[in-house]
């Protein structure tokens, strides 16, 4: 499956997404685990009231995401593009 089937989905595990893009698109209440993501383009994406946990991102492009309401525990940004990300 795709990186965007699967984001249609509300609980998302074990999986390995590499080379895609999910920009421009608010996701809401989504529950990710023991997922790694690498070089995913996540610009002006919105995360809303979801939880990532032991979740890898890697050289991915988060400039002016909004995360709301969102835990992240466990969560390492490695070679990640930041600016503009909205953590509140």
């Amino acid at each position: 499956m795709s990186i965007q089937n699967d984001f249609q989905e509300d609980e998302i595990q074990n999986h390995l997404y590499q080379n895609d893009k999910l920009a421009k698109i608010i996701y809401d209440h989504k529950d990710i685990q023991n997922c790694q993501f690498e070089h995913i383009d996540f610009q002006d994406a919105q995360f809303e009231n979801s939880f990532f946990v032991d979740v890898i991102f890697s050289h991915c492009d988060f400039s002016n995401i909004k995360i709301n309401q969102t835990l992240l525990r466990r969560v390492q940004f490695h070679h990640c593009k930041l600016m503009g990300t909205d953590f509140s």
